[in-house]
């Protein structure tokens, strides 16, 4: 009798540990399949058509954009503040693109890529609180200038000072539900347009060509080629 209810007993707990585990990984799946930068929610590649009317679409639906609407070239941009790629391609394409002075036209959308940068999440809403001072574009710079890579939340702070933000006013705003809502809003925007790496550009050139490119290196080629 003894061995038989020890069996019982074995065969209870078992159930326990089967469905508490089964539960808990069915919260997993369900907060994993919640987030739209989880890897496994990205869309695959697939291509999509743009053309002007998609495109001014897409200008119209950033919250951030800099340069003449009649400018030569236009670019939308899909970034992370943490990812080496787009801050190389701030460096050597964008940066000295504009300081060039050439006619350009770019605007941004927020795609954090949460699960393997910490901190790019808090850099995407410290680029939206700045927004509020009218100093978005300022700190999109200071974030992205330099070598520096892994972010964290004194940096930030570091940075945001140095764009000349209200400090006071910054904390309050960068924590504020509708200004995090905007970057899930981004996200799930260029989901739908099936961006899946960054950085992302769209270009359309002096002929009003309209191109996709992955990274700064083939978008540089191609500007090269532009008569501004």
């Amino acid at each position: 009798m003894k061995k038989s209810g020890e069996a019982k007993l074995l065969v209870i707990l078992a159930l326990v540990l089967l469905l508490g585990g089964g539960s808990m990984y069915g919260l997993k799946y369900l907060q994993d399949k919640s987030d739209p930068a989880n890897p496994a929610n990205r869309p695959t590649p697939t291509a999509v058509t743009w053309d002007a009317a998609k495109f001014e679409e897409a200008i119209k639906k950033s919250r951030h954009v800099k340069g003449p609407a009649d400018a030569t070239v236009s670019l939308i941009e899909f970034a992370d503040f943490q990812c080496p790629s787009c801050r190389r391609a701030y460096n050597e394409v964008l940066e000295p693109l504009f300081k060039s002075k050439k006619s350009v036209r770019l605007a941004f959308f927020h795609y954090p890529l949460t699960e393997m940068h910490q901190f790019a999440r808090a850099a995407a809403a410290a680029t939206e609180a700045a927004g509020k001072q009218g100093k978005f574009w300022e700190l999109y710079s200071i974030l992205f200038e330099g070598e520096k890579t892994e972010l964290s939340e004194q940096y930030i702070e570091d940075c945001a000072k140095k764009a000349g933000l209200d400090m006071t006013r910054f904390k309050t705003d960068r924590v504020e539900s509708a200004l995090l809502q905007n970057i899930d809003t981004d996200l799930q925007y260029a989901l739908g347009l099936k961006v899946n790496s960054t950085p992302t550009f769209i270009l359309k050139d002096d002929n009003g060509r309209i191109s996709v490119y992955v990274g700064g290196k083939d978008l540089k080629t191609a500007l090269a080629k532009i008569t501004f």
